[in-house]
């Protein structure tokens, strides 16, 4: 990672560069709907960020690549489909995180036109973008790319694409499930910049000793308690 990676970078990145732990954190982010159509695929995490150096020191981001075996993709559609997350952690809204968003997209797309050969026919694969916005105020920027754009909504030669939207402070604790890695790498993330009430505290700290107790977990614990010192 880049020096420019803020702690809040670093906890994000060391919770969910995982392939397990990245999908689990798609299972708490994504409709239902839509993870459901991911589901038994391959997943692989992509090692290096999309976003420039910068712009990381308000945002990160997480490339997830889902592979089905050719034989069960459908022949209307690719057999790899994306999840790209960008984690925009500025304490106040970004009007042009969208901007990013396509930029990040077209450089995907790119690499697979450039690379395919012998499926030139296969369609481009999806990409499901998602901002996880993690800021101290309520967002109201647009979400709708064609309303960044003079006479984007009515033009048909605007890309109009709108990502799925998670306010992480907002995350109900009983919808974030899953194993105690992915838990409490989401947890942690969500309280550093919320007020920590008396629940708040017994859950973290619960998560923290259980995480003391687990070799496999330590590394994590170690990440948690550098990144969210008050």
């Amino acid at each position: 990672m880049s020096d420019t990676n803020t702690p809040y970078d670093t906890l994000f990145r060391t919770a969910f560069e995982k392939p397990e732990t990245a999908n689990e954190l798609t299972l708490v982010l994504l409709p239902k709907t839509h993870a459901g159509r991911l589901a038994g695929a391959r997943v692989t995490v992509e090692p290096e960020s999309l976003v420039d150096d910068r712009a990381r020191i308000h945002r990160t981001d997480l490339l997830l690549e889902f592979r089905w075996p050719r034989r069960k993709a459908r022949a209307s559609s690719s057999r790899t489909a994306y999840v790209y997350i960008l984690y925009e952690h500025k304490s106040y809204r970004s009007r042009w995180v969208t901007v990013q968003l396509l930029r990040s997209m077209a450089t995907i797309w790119q690499r697979h036109a450039t690379e395919r050969k012998r499926h030139r026919n296969e369609p481009l694969p999806e990409i499901l973008p998602v901002v996880l916005y993690h800021g101290t105020k309520r967002w109201n920027a647009p979400l709708q790319f064609a309303e960044l754009i003079a006479n984007g909504r009515d033009s048909p030669h605007v890309p109009h694409y709108q990502p799925v939207f998670v306010d992480l402070t907002e995350i109900p604790d009983e919808q974030i499930t899953g194993s105690l890695w992915a838990v409490l790498g989401l947890v942690a993330l969500k309280y550093s910049r919320l007020p920590l009430n008396q629940d708040a505290t017994d859950r973290l700290t619960e998560l923290l000793h259980r995480g003391e107790a687990d070799p496999a977990v330590r590394h994590l614990v170690r990440a948690v308690q550098t990144s969210t010192r008050r």
